[in-house]
C-alpha cells in the first residue's frame, strides 16, 4: 500500500474507499462513505487534517435533549422532523400532563412557551380577566374592582405589620386599633386587648360599607 493510499482509513465519520481521477486544488479526490451512509468526494488533504468530518450531517444532526427539563416541559423524543427553519420538532411533555409537539426553537423565545398550549390559554385567560378586574371601576366610590376584592377579602398591603388589614398596635395605649374608611374618611372603629377583636370590627366595618358594592360587581364575600 502507497503511503496516500487511504483506501479503508477512517476519518471522523467518514471511511476512504477509493480514489478518482478528477483533483482539486492539486489534491486527490476520495469517494468516502459517511457513517450516515451518505457516498461524498473529499479531498484527501481535508481528510486527513480533519478539515471535513462528515457528509455534512454533522452540520445538521440534532442534539439530543431527550429527559430535557424546560420550564413545566419535559423533552419525550425526537420526532424526526423539523420545523420551516429547520428546527428539530420533538414531542414534550407538560406538567399539568398535556403531551404534544413544538420545536426546539419554540421552547427557546420565553417563560410563557414552556408549557403547553392548554396551559398557555389558562395563563392568558387569567391576565385577560386581571386587566378587565383591574380597569372595572365602581361608579359611587370611584374604587377599582380590585381595590374592593382586596378590601373585602383582608388582602395585606406592603406596610401592614400586625398581619390584619386595617388594624395596628398602639405602643402607647399598648392595644390593638381597627380603623377604616368612612366617606373618603379615615375613621378609628375601636380600640381592643385582643387582635382578634379588632380584625372582627374591622371586617364588619368593610362588609356594612363595601359589601353591597362588592356583591354588585361580582365579587363573592367571605
Amino acid at each position: 500500500m502507497k503511503p496516500n493510499d487511504l483506501t479503508g482509513k477512517k476519518f471522523d465519520r467518514l471511511t476512504a474507499l477509493y480514489p478518482l481521477s478528477e483533483r482539486r486544488d492539486s489534491c486527490v479526490l476520495w469517494m468516502c462513505k459517511c457513517e450516515c451512509g451518505t457516498m461524498k468526494a473529499i479531498p484527501s488533504t481535508d481528510l486527513t487534517r480533519h478539515r471535513v468530518k462528515s457528509c455534512g450531517c454533522l452540520l445538521h444532526r440534532v442534539k439530543d435533549i431527550t429527559g430535557e427539563k424546560r420550564g413545566h416541559l419535559t423533552a419525550l423524543r425526537y420526532t424526526g422532523e423539523r420545523d420551516e427553519r429547520g428546527s428539530a420538532i420533538y414531542e414534550w411533555r407538560c406538567d399539568c400532563g398535556n403531551v404534544f409537539t413544538r420545536s426546539i426553537a419554540g421552547t427557546a423565545r420565553s417563560d410563557s412557551a414552556w408549557m403547553c398550549p392548554e396551559c398557555q390559554r389558562k395563563v392568558k385567560s387569567r391576565q385577560i380577566t386581571l386587566a378587565r378586574v383591574k380597569r372595572e371601576v365602581e361608579e359611587t366610590t370611584g374604587l377599582t374592582k380590585k381595590y374592593i376584592s382586596n378590601l373585602i377579602n383582608g388582602v395585606l398591603t406592603e406596610r401592614n405589620t400586625s398581619g390584619v388589614r386595617g388594624v395596628y398596635w398602639h405602643e402607647g395605649h399598648q392595644r390593638w386599633v381597627a380603623t377604616g374608611r368612612q366617606d373618603s374618611q379615615m375613621v378609628t372603629l375601636g380600640e381592643f386587648e385582643d387582635i382578634s377583636e379588632a380584625a372582627n370590627a374591622r371586617r364588619e366595618h368593610v362588609l356594612k360599607v363595601y359589601g353591597s358594592i362588592a356583591l354588585k360587581m361580582g365579587i363573592e364575600l367571605p
